[in-house]
């Protein structure tokens, strides 16, 4: 048994509907819970790592529900924090929950701009450091992150 927060995630209503590669509507009747012995602070609702909704009413107990309509494919997900003393701490996240609209993949161009700029850092660095103990090794891992570059520049395109 765990003393961590359980969360719970319901993604059809109760009216029959869910989710639809057809319709750009997706609602998140979202009776989560935080079942645990002490406080939890609050809820919130991420959208492609964006909080786009928060409960805070604390207890044992949190409930966040909302009907959620998107316009593209995204990934959706719940962290909880619990009550201390100071700032929040994180407690609990669900893993995403992956929503295919128009069966496009879902693409978030401020996270493929950093995973690029990550990339140019690496491909800096493996050019100029030391410890490679032959040049075809460097060579092979700067091919393999100028592969991911264009990759990530196609993803933007």
């Amino acid at each position: 048994m765990s003393r961590g927060v359980v969360l719970a995630v319901r993604q059809n209503p109760p009216d029959g509907g869910g989710l639809s590669d057809e319709s750009d509507d997706f609602h998140l009747g979202a009776p989560s819970a935080g079942q645990r012995v002490d406080v939890i602070e609050s809820l919130e609702l991420i959208v492609n790592g964006k909080i786009v909704k928060k409960a805070t009413q604390g207890g044992s107990e949190v409930r966040l529900i909302t009907d959620l309509s998107l316009g593209e494919s995204s990934w959706i997900a719940l962290r909880a924090f619990e009550q201390s003393e100071g700032e929040a701490e994180f407690f609990g996240h669900t893993s995403p929950i992956y929503v295919s609209v128009d069966g496009l993949p879902i693409r978030v161009p401020e996270d493929i701009r950093y995973l690029l700029q990550k990339v140019d850092r690496l491909i800096e660095y493996t050019e100029n450091v030391d410890g490679f103990a032959e040049e075809r090794q460097r060579a092979e891992t700067l091919l393999l992150y100028r592969q991911a570059r264009e990759i990530y520049l196609d993803r933007l395109r």
